[in-house]
């Protein structure tokens, strides 16, 4: 089954997430000034409306059509349409020729190379100045935890190898833990990596 079809049938019941801001995003652009951001890998959109409710101008990318209809509405409820806007795409093969002061990817959980090409098209879209955000749970999480398969985690140290950010990045990473809620409740832990595009 195709990534789309998987996420489609996951988001075809009810609501999937809490539909608040993750607080690793809220923490990360606490000092950034907001202007357009891309949310790759969006569900239902709670990353991105609470992005426009700080005044960002976002787009949200994903592979679920049933996702997107919830967010799109979700983001209409709250007088947010015109400062969102939703693509559906495969994120295996998508790119885009617009270029964002923030683009976000959290808990991107997919197969190696699924992930590492939405990132390589994350980084991509990233201007000059701009910044990455990619978070994710970390593979050092006890298995207990309920949490996606342990192959489709990853370090953050992994991020930066896939993207090859070395020269012309600044790049921070650490991992930080959180409480959990709901079905996902216990101590977690989330890989951060934060990459600035240096101004050329």
């Amino acid at each position: 089954m195709s990534s789309a079809a998987n996420w489609n049938e996951r988001y075809a019941g009810n609501r999937v997430w809490s539909g608040a801001v993750n607080p690793t995003l809220e923490a990360a652009t606490a000092e950034l000034v907001p202007g357009t951001a891309l949310d790759v890998g969006c569900g239902e959109g709670a990353d991105a409306i609470w992005l426009a409710e700080q005044g960002w101008r976002v787009r949200g990318v994903d592979f679920s059509r049933e996702a997107l209809v919830r967010a799109e509405s979700a983001a209409a409820e709250r007088g947010l349409a015109r400062s969102c806007a939703w693509i559906q795409a495969d994120l295996s093969a998508w790119t885009t020729n617009h270029s964002y002061d923030l683009v976000t990817c959290h808990f991107f959980h997919e197969e190696l190379h699924v992930r590492e090409r939405a990132w390589r098209a994350a980084a991509a879209a990233v201007r000059d100045g701009g910044v990455l955000i990619i978070v994710g749970h970390s593979p050092h999480e006890p298995e207990e935890l309920r949490g996606p398969p342990m192959h489709t985690r990853f370090t953050a140290q992994e991020v930066v190898s896939a993207l090859a950010l070395t020269s012309g990045w600044t790049v921070e990473l650490s991992e930080t833990q959180r409480q959990g809620t709901g079905a996902h409740a216990g101590m977690r832990a989330d890989v951060v990596m934060v990459a600035t595009r240096r101004t050329r």
